[in-house]
């Protein structure tokens, strides 16, 4: 509980990127994907229900997926990407 990972992943230009966060339900999780200049891309708020971002990024580029537990306890999840 009380931390965070961040996932550095690299997505084609012109490509439809989707991401998706399934957690296991033991407390609330937020999503947040940013690109290389720290611009927010998409921001899922905590929630114990699965979330998915779909976008689609103008170029080539290395994006950052922080995945945020906010809660007391553990929480475990599964990160899925295209």
């Amino acid at each position: 509980g009380g931390q965070s990972d961040s996932w550095r992943l690299v997505l084609a230009g012109q490509t439809t990127a989707e991401i998706g966060l399934i957690g296991d339900g033991d407390t609330a999780l937020a999503l947040e994907i940013t690109d290389e200049t720290g611009a927010l891309v998409c921001l899922l708020p905590a929630s114990a229900e699965p979330g998915l971002c779909s976008f689609t990024p103008a170029r080539n580029a290395f994006f950052t997926v922080t995945i945020r537990n906010d809660g007391p306890t553990l929480n475990s999840y599964r990160l899925f990407s295209n």
